[in-house]
């Protein structure tokens, strides 16, 4: 499900945010990735089961761990190396990992001082996701982008020590799933669907898959609401008094979810929204390596309908996500 507009950050505590840090065994530091460019950006990287990355808006990201030579490693440790003949980054049982990875202090990744790479589009991928690769041209609608990682643990010495900074932020996946739920039509299953939607009678389930790197971290759900002249392809409709209630379900739903069948919920606070502000709702113990669902409700008169997109905002304002997941922001 492309796009976020109710954020689910997990707050990593210590000076080098989760999204990079030293390896707790002394073989090298952790990290993991997002794209920029090609289109979209701020894609995490993940991995299909097969250890062949890929990147996109639904994926959690993958744990990688890279040495003093740059070698890269996944978190099965599995060797990370640019499969020939297209030069796809894959990770293999028994294969040994290519060195020449290198982040700069702006986060930046190289592979043997090369800072381009490229992602083409995996055919028939619902999740809209990408392979990544070193040369261009080995698939569909072929695009330059950047590799990024956040933190200091992968970084140069030189780089210097930030202190007491806050933890970067890092997206986590978006939601895989928004379940529209009808009070008045109890037994209807409705699917996922690209629109968030609350009424009187309507509310909206927003499905997020936790990493198992995630464990012993908070989960802290945010809602976020532009203004429509910040907006590219995303929109929303909106009326009434601007209540929200904000609930955190026993356990996941998927698309045969009615409501009836909504399983049974925890609140997690109530806010009064208008566009151009963004709103901490609630936080929970991150449930890592599971699923977690968050249900949007509305009180009174509120009317709003929003179109979820994943493309960055023209003034880098507030992003134009208004329910998604990430670490908290700067």
């Amino acid at each position: 499900m492309p796009g976020n507009f109710l954020r689910l950050a997990a707050l990593a505590g210590g000076a080098n945010a989760l999204a990079m840090r030293p390896a707790t065994d002394g073989g090298g530091c952790e990290l993991t990735m997002s794209t920029s460019g090609g289109g979209g950006g701020g894609y995490p990287v993940g991995q299909h089961g097969s250890g062949q990355t890929k990147a996109g808006p639904n994926m959690s990201p993958a744990s990688f761990k890279m040495d003093g030579n740059g070698a890269l490693t996944d978190a099965q440790g599995r060797g990370c190396w640019w499969t020939p003949p297209t030069n796809v980054l894959q990770c293999d049982v028994g294969q040994p990992p290519q060195g020449g990875f290198k982040v700069g202090c702006d986060g930046s990744v190289t592979y043997q001082g090369a800072g381009t790479f490229y992602q083409c589009v995996i055919p028939g991928d619902k999740g809209n996701a990408v392979n990544i690769y070193s040369k261009p041209g080995q698939g569909q609608d072929c695009k330059e982008i950047k590799l990024s990682a956040s933190g200091a643990g992968c970084k140069p010495a030189s780089c210097g020590n930030t202190g007491s900074a806050p933890p970067p932020s890092y997206p986590l996946t978006t939601p895989n799933l928004i379940i529209p739920v009808d009070s008045t039509q109890p037994s209807k299953k409705a699917g996922t669907s690209f629109n968030g939607q609350v009424s009187s009678s309507i509310s909206s389930v927003f499905n997020f898959d936790i990493p198992a790197s995630l464990k012993g971290k908070m989960c802290t759900v945010k809602f976020l609401f532009p203004t429509k002249d910040t907006l590219e392809t995303s929109s929303f409709s909106f009326s009434g008094s601007g209540g929200l209630d904000f609930s955190k379900l026993s356990k996941g739903v998927d698309q045969s979810t009615s409501f009836a069948s909504l399983p049974s919920g925890s609140s997690l606070g109530s806010q009064t929204v208008k566009p151009g502000n963004a709103y901490t709702v609630g936080s929970f113990p991150c449930p890592a390596g599971d699923a977690v669902a968050i249900k949007m409700s509305g009180s009174g008169s509120t009317s709003l309908t929003f179109f979820e997109d994943y493309k960055p905002l023209p003034h880098g304002a507030v992003h134009h996500d208004f329910l998604s997941g990430g670490f908290p922001r700067r």
